[in-house]
Order: structure tokens, then sequence, then C-alpha cells
């Protein structure tokens, strides 16, 4: 259902979860460990002898070389500039040491540009259960992301793996849903949802929050327009998600039709066709899975066989509750060095006991993020 609103809500809450966002395929080892690769000697196995969860966990063991570890190659999925988009990317996962080294390096970031790296040092690896974190604010888009959890004295050891979780604490999931510098992650070549448009362009002559928006020029076919494709990340079935975006007609067409869901189960999707004015007012639509989606994306188009011009900002996509409760999360964070210190001072301090931030992308009207 759509639901035009006449001015931003400045303050929206919203909620963020670690595992329906996650772009870690496998995070719980409960079937086997597919995506999971060893380096320097080390080796992974799936267990049912112990986990933090479910019932399964991994067992790495770990030969007496430096950065002998597990790697989890996040393919080709896009992560954006901190300096372009306000982004921040934070691996979540829980070890428990078994035998030998107690030193662990842990890091997430680019896997051609050590530079592009954020880092997370554990000097004191615990024998129990224990949550652990680290936070990365790429200096440029990348599409080479991996996790390396490896050793980092050179030690043999045996440690146990689960839940890991990686993913933006950013409240919507729209990385670029703004436009304040460019368009990076929308499409227009019927890639996924939309058929092909004309062109979306940035524009910043106006725009509905902050300094720009986009404008799409559909064809005269229905359904074309714009997509925005969310990688790997996975949205549970049962929960609802909402699609936001400010919208102002320009000419042509008068509706125009939203949608979220999968890209791969069309039946599986959020449609919405709304009605555009001459001034920019807020459009929603709202998307239930049916099943877990690893394949989602929002469209943006127009509504029927005829030509529109549309301009677009704050475009956001949030787990939809009326009601936000606040738990404190225990996550022991290690310790940093050099770069990575500097990389995670913005949204986290090396202390126990602290929950990882939550931070919003701007202060235009959006989503605040709350911890739930």
């Amino acid at each position: 259902m759509a639901i035009p609103e006449s001015t931003p809500d400045l303050l929206t809450l919203a909620t963020w979860r670690p595992e329906q966002f996650t772009r870690c395929t496998n995070p719980g080892f409960e079937v086997d460990t597919t995506g999971w690769a060893v380096t320097a000697g080390a080796t992974i196995t799936r267990i049912t002898t112990d986990s933090h969860t479910g019932a399964a966990c991994a067992q790495v063991v770990t030969d007496d070389t430096d950065g002998s570890g597990v790697t989890f190659d996040l393919g080709s999925d896009r992560y954006l500039a901190d300096a372009a988009h306000a982004t921040l990317y934070v691996a979540r996962f829980w070890l428990r040491r078994i035998s030998g080294g107690r030193r662990l390096v842990v890091t997430l970031g680019s896997a051609g540009t050590p530079e592009d790296r954020a880092s997370l040092v554990i000097d004191d690896l615990s024998d129990v259960w224990r949550e652990y974190a680290v936070s990365w604010r790429p200096s440029a888009d990348r599409t080479d992301a991996e996790l390396v959890i490896a050793t980092g004295d050179a030690s043999v050891g045996t440690f146990h793996l689960d839940d890991v979780s990686i993913y933006s604490p950013l409240s919507s999931q729209v990385e670029d849903g703004h436009f304040e510098t460019d368009t990076t992650g929308w499409d227009i070549g019927a890639s996924h949802i939309a058929g092909v448009a004309t062109s979306l362009t940035r524009i910043t002559a106006e725009a509905f929050g902050g300094d720009a928006c986009a404008e799409l020029v559909t064809t005269a076919t229905s359904g074309s327009g714009a997509d925005y494709a969310f990688g790997t990340r996975r949205f549970l079935a049962g929960r609802t998600y909402r699609l936001r975006v400010g919208l102002k007609r320009m000419s042509g067409a008068t509706q125009a039709r939203l949608r979220l869901g999968s890209v791969g189960t069309a039946a599986d999707r959020g449609d919405a066709t709304v009605t555009l004015t001459d001034a920019w007012a807020w459009h929603t639509v709202d998307w239930t899975p049916s099943a877990d989606r690893t394949d989602v994306a929002l469209a943006i188009s127009n509504a029927s066989a005829a030509a529109l011009t549309v301009r677009l900002d704050e475009a956001e996509v949030y787990e939809a509750l009326d009601q936000v409760t606040v738990r404190e999360l225990t996550t022991e964070r290690g310790s940093m060095s050099g770069a990575a210190e500097a990389t995670a001072r913005a949204s986290a301090s090396s202390s126990a006991a602290e929950p990882v931030d939550a931070t919003t992308q701007r202060p235009s009207p959006s989503i605040a993020a709350t911890v739930g």
C-alpha cells in the first residue's frame, strides 16, 4: 500500500539486526564450510560437538606460520566509499580458544588494496565463547572485500568460530539513496526488476534533503525505471521491510510504480502504484518476504506504457517496526593498532562490553538507527 506524505518526517525509528542484513552467506556452519577458505597451512572443519548457537560451528587449526587462518571472500558485492557515502561496515563473530596461541589478527576490507583494510588485534583470545567486532570505512568503492581471521604470532593453535555477521549498521540499506556524490549502485539496464530506462542523472538544481537528487527518465514501456540491488544481503521471512522515497513529478505520466523484493521470484515482492504531484512527497511500499531472500532489489518505474520524468531523493530501505526495544550488546573489541585504530575510532572504542555504534548516514530526512 502506498502512503504519500506531504512533508518529510524528520525522525522515523527503525532497527537493524546483524543477522538479517548479513553479507556472509555461511555464518553458522550449520551444513558445511562453504565459502570459507584457509591460508598458510590452516584447516577448517565443521563440528557438532560445540557451537555458540545452532547445532554446529567451525573448528580452525592454525599452523606455525604467521597469517595462518581462514578467509571469507565477499565476492563482487559493492562496498561504498566512506568519504562519498558516509558508509561503515562491521564484522561481528563469536570465537572460543581451544588450545595453543591466544593472539589473532582479524582484517576486514579490500583483498587487493592492503591500505584499505581495518584490523582488530586480539591479544588474549577467550577460552569461553565471546563476541568480537571490527569496523571498516572504505576509502574507495570496493568489490573485492574479504574477512580474514588468522594468527598474529606464528603459533599453532585451535579455535572455534560461529555466528559471523558482516553488515552495514546504517539504518537504511540503500547506501546511495541521497545522491550527494553520484548515482553509484543504481541501474537502468534491466538487470534486476525494472525495465530499461533512458537515463538516471544526479542533479543539484534542487533536492528533497541535502544538496542533490536524481532525475529518472523512463521510456514509454510499462515498468521502465531504475533498480538498486542489495547483493547477498539476507532479508528474513516474516519480517516487514519498507521502501521509502521522496518523489517529484517533472513531466509525462502521473503515476509511478514502487517495488521491493526478490529479483528471481516476482510473486515475492511488495508492489504499489503511487500518484505523483509536482511537489516533493514521501511514498512507501512494504514487503514481508515469504521466504528468506538474498536476491533483493528495489525498483522505481513508470506504472503504465507512458514516458515519465521524475525526481527521486532520500531513498531508504529498512525494517518497518512501530516500536524499538534497545538492548545492550556486549562485544569484545580486542586492541586496535596503527591505521586500524584511526579507521575504527569514529565508530567504536577498544574496550569490552560496549555496543557497536549505530550511526546515521546524514542528518537530513532519514532513518534513525537503533540496536534492536
